[in-house]
């Protein structure tokens, strides 16, 4: 909410829920109760959680891999935001769309160039060890020469697939890293293919695991990226990055400036 009304946002035409991870949700419930939302794009896992006790939600979503762990904060953490975002649902009364296949949201010339926004969804998995990321979507935009993917939790098995599938319509000027940039989870095929000029790790700060997961699990995709001349942004350094697409050209900024985040000497992203 805060981002929203710096840019003076008063209106939302589409919310994006991508994956129904806590970090993915956690601030649905304050936009949809406080500024008017059109459509809301649902992952194709998502169950009304209102009317379940915690362990039928765990067994209902196949979540086999929690319940040997139930009082972690990971798995109460993701039952009590889809519990919040699923009350706050049953109170809107808009369009709800479940993404669970290749869905074009946009298209449309703008000033003789063609914008498109497109999410694309793997086919439903209840089998895997990462039900809720292989369930998730992706959100591809595209403007003139000029193209964003975002993977958003993504799984490995849900990367491969969409590898497969949409090959040679992923390449793009910038993504957004999967899982955080998490390399057990990283398809390195999935750079490969999208070719981008910047990545963009969305490392930060997270109470399903008491702060950061360590570092360590970041640092080999970096380094990846960094291999195949791709910049990155890591935003546990560089704050929130702000991409701005014309037909031609791109613009990216960083909510800290560049020079200070390098004169700290956290990380060379040349």
């Amino acid at each position: 909410m805060p981002t929203l009304t710096k840019y003076k946002v008063k209106k939302i035409n589409s919310l994006f829920l991508t994956s129904l991870k806590p970090q993915c949700i956690g601030g649905a419930e304050y936009i949809i109760s406080y500024l008017p939302v059109e459509n809301i794009y649902l992952p194709q896992n998502y169950t009304d959680v209102s009317g379940l006790t915690y362990y039928s939600f765990l067994e209902k979503n196949g979540l086999w891999y929690y319940l040997t762990k139930p009082y972690d904060y990971e798995p109460t953490g993701l039952y009590i935001m889809n519990y919040r975002l699923s009350k706050i649902l049953k109170k809107y009364h808009k369009k709800i769309k479940i993404v669970s296949k290749k869905v074009k949201v946009v298209e449309e010339n703008i000033n003789g160039t063609k914008f498109k926004l497109t999410l694309i969804s793997p086919p439903q998995d209840y089998s895997s060890s990462d039900i809720i990321g292989n369930n998730s979507y992706a959100v591809h935009i595209s403007y003139g020469n000029n193209s964003v993917l975002i993977m958003s939790q993504l799984g490995y098995e849900a990367q491969e697939y969409i590898i497969k599938e949409y090959r040679d319509k992923l390449k793009s000027k910038i993504m957004l890293l999967p899982q955080n940039g998490n390399f057990n989870v990283f398809n390195k095929m999935l750079i490969e293919t999208v070719s981008p000029e910047i990545a963009v790790c969305q490392y930060g700060w997270t109470n399903q695991r008491i702060g950061f997961f360590h570092s360590s699990l970041i640092e080999p995709t970096i380094k990846l990226c960094l291999s195949l001349g791709i910049k990155v942004y890591r935003t546990d350094f560089t704050g929130a990055v702000i991409c701005k697409l014309w037909p031609d050209k791109y613009e990216i900024k960083t909510v800290i400036p560049e020079k200070e985040y390098r004169i700290k000497g956290m990380l060379d992203i040349e």
